[in-house]
């Protein structure tokens, strides 16, 4: 049942209220139903029984300071959208994701989420190299001249360096940070986001505004990175690193993780060496990267692709019944009765899907499971494990 006005200016009122989060934010929204109550009998004091002690304390603290009315005008006076997961403008590949928040507070040039189109997240060190640099734009800049919409978390080193190379050549790009939307971490970034936000930059975040960083969040904030992205690029990391954190989410997700092959002895670009060693995918071009995505992709992103002469068009002819089957292969294997129970094919559909994959060279059959090419060394080899380096 769609959310009603009434319903958006509670819920984003809780929403932002300090360490409320997105299970306690479902929480509140099933009591409201169930229990029958009024939204203004659950904000004055009848939710409590839900809230731990320290949400409960925050709850009392925010109600000194706004009512649900008056939040919504703070949050309009400063330029601040509350999406909710329903919204048109909430990316839709983050809506496909359990782990999704509830609602997001956003910044910025919002037609961008508007006419989202082929989100690729680039992630990496913040510790960047005048090679990651140079390779970070590069890559960039020429994703962007594809229509890619460029996703990273706006921290120094290769994340600030993919914002700046995708709005250079007047490409999208949207920053999701750790913190509340009207913040800025480090302070030095100030006039840089300044100037994202001057060349038509979306800043995202699940957190309040208001909300300081801190260490956790950034782990959190990780998940959307990778979640509202088709894949996710590693352009440097060292080793042991959190850019591990995006790629373990992308993975869990069933997106494809892919990453930059390191100079010899780079100890920056350790990670991309491990990364490479654990399956993700090699790519110097964006057309390796639209290559492996492109069954994936809406007709609309296809033909986008060919249009800019990002990949083949023979390539692209691939029907929905066989993308839906390379999206329940996803990164990881799968045998035919798995696929069967999944995509609810009859058995001779399937196969002869199976079999013109497997004739395009996009999967392979080994042993009984079907794996995709190119990510067939992860799939056996590591099914359905994390690739977080060990602690």
């Amino acid at each position: 049942m769609p959310l009603t006005d009434l319903d958006r200016m509670y819920i984003s009122a809780f929403a932002g209220v300090s360490g409320i989060g997105r299970q306690t934010l479902k929480k509140i929204q099933e009591y409201q139903r169930s229990s029958a109550r009024s939204w203004s009998e659950l904000w004055q004091k009848n939710v409590e029984n839900i809230l731990t002690k320290q949400q409960s304390f925050e709850l009392r603290r925010f109600r000194n300071l706004y009512t649900p009315e008056s939040w919504q005008e703070y949050l309009h006076a400063n330029t601040i959208e509350v999406l909710f997961a329903e919204d048109p403008l909430y990316p839709s590949l983050l809506q496909e994701c359990q782990d999704r928040p509830e609602v997001l507070f956003a910044r910025g040039e919002l037609s961008v989420l508007r006419d989202l189109r082929l989100p690729i997240s680039v992630v990496g060190t913040r510790k960047m190299t005048e090679y990651g640099e140079i390779t970070t734009t590069q890559l960039v800049e020429q994703l962007s001249h594809c229509g890619a919409t460029i996703v990273s978390g706006f921290m120094s080193g290769v994340d600030v360096a993919a914002h700046a190379a995708a709005q250079s050549v007047g490409g999208k790009t949207i920053a999701v940070l750790g913190y509340g939307v009207d913040k800025i971490y480090p302070a030095w970034l100030q006039e840089t986001q300044n100037q994202f936000m001057q060349n038509g930059g979306v800043l995202l975040s699940e957190y309040p505004p208001g909300t300081l960083p801190r260490k956790g969040l950034f782990r959190l904030r990780n998940r959307i990175v990778a979640g509202m992205s088709w894949g996710t690029v590693v352009t440097q990391a060292g080793f042991p690193s959190g850019t591990f954190i995006t790629v373990n989410n992308a993975l869990e997700y069933g997106r494809t993780v892919f990453c930059v092959p390191a100079p010899p002895g780079s100890a920056v670009s350790l990670g991309c060496e491990e990364l490479l060693r654990r399956g993700a995918i090699g790519i110097t071009t964006p057309q390796e990267i639209f290559a492996e995505l492109l069954p994936q992709l809406s007709p609309e992103e296809q033909a986008l692709l060919v249009k800019g002469s990002a990949v083949e068009p023979a390539r692209a002819i691939i029907p929905k019944s066989a993308q839906r089957v390379l999206q329940k292969i996803g990164t990881h294997s799968a045998t035919t009765s798995e696929l069967l129970d999944q995509t609810h094919m009859k058995f001779s559909t399937l196969m002869n899907i199976l079999h013109s994959l497997e004739e395009q060279h996009l999967i392979v059959e080994e042993f009984g499971v079907w794996v995709r090419l190119l990510t067939r060394k992860y799939a056996l080899n590591h099914r359905n494990k994390s690739i977080l380096p060990p602690h």
